[in-house]
């Protein structure tokens, strides 16, 4: 694969939301939207994020995610702005290499590397692959994140989730049926169980 291009530059800051801190949630239609396109590479309209969207799920988890690795002021991830984490995911999602990213990355910082360098752009790196698959990739300081790990070190995000999956095996011949009260928001409100998507719908095909 070609090297990464087009890297953020991590001492600019993006306009209107996508400036602010991970900490800030979206609220309006317009950030929202912003945070889709940029992250999955769509062209969704403001006028599709409607109360209780289609979009809904994601931004919820897309929200969680960015809190967690803002933890103790973003001190172990090297962006800390939903600007510059959606350029990463950008390169993520274009199958970019995972060391070339980092090695980009740390190439903005020559002359002027804060501590714990490589850490934080780890940090940053994984945080984008979770905000592209919505799957576990990378250990999080805080909080238990209940999402399949998936082992992601060099080349491509997709091929260790293509790796990652492929192991597991489904026969056709085995298959359960539950009633239609077993549905993820009866579950919630039942027995208190939160529901997390394991990934948006788009991104398996991008993805296979």
């Amino acid at each position: 694969m070609p090297p990464a291009v087009g890297m953020p530059l991590l001492n600019g800051s993006p306009p209107n939301f996508l400036g602010s801190d991970l900490n800030c949630t979206p609220t309006t239609a317009e950030s929202k939207c912003d945070i889709v396109n940029k992250c999955w590479g769509i062209q969704a309209t403001a006028t599709d994020f409607t109360p209780n969207s289609r979009f809904d799920p994601y931004l919820k988890f897309y929200s969680k995610q960015c809190r967690l690795a803002f933890h103790n002021g973003g001190a172990y991830i090297l962006a800390k702005t939903h600007g510059k984490v959606l350029e990463v995911a950008r390169l993520v999602r274009e199958d970019n290499l995972r060391e070339n990213i980092e090695q980009d990355l740390k190439r903005q910082l020559e002359g002027s590397e804060p501590p714990n360098l490589d850490e934080r752009i780890c940090g940053l790196v994984d945080l984008a692959a979770r905000l592209v698959v919505m799957v576990g990739i990378g250990d999080l300081r805080t909080g238990f994140v209940a999402l399949d790990k998936v082992n992601w070190t060099n080349g491509t995000l997709k091929d260790s989730v293509s790796g990652h999956f492929g192991r597991y095996k489904t026969s056709s011949t085995e298959q359960v049926k539950l009633e239609p009260v077993f549905n993820a928001r009866n579950l919630e409100r039942i027995a208190g169980i939160e529901i997390e998507l394991s990934r948006p719908v788009h991104t398996i095909e991008q993805l296979s």
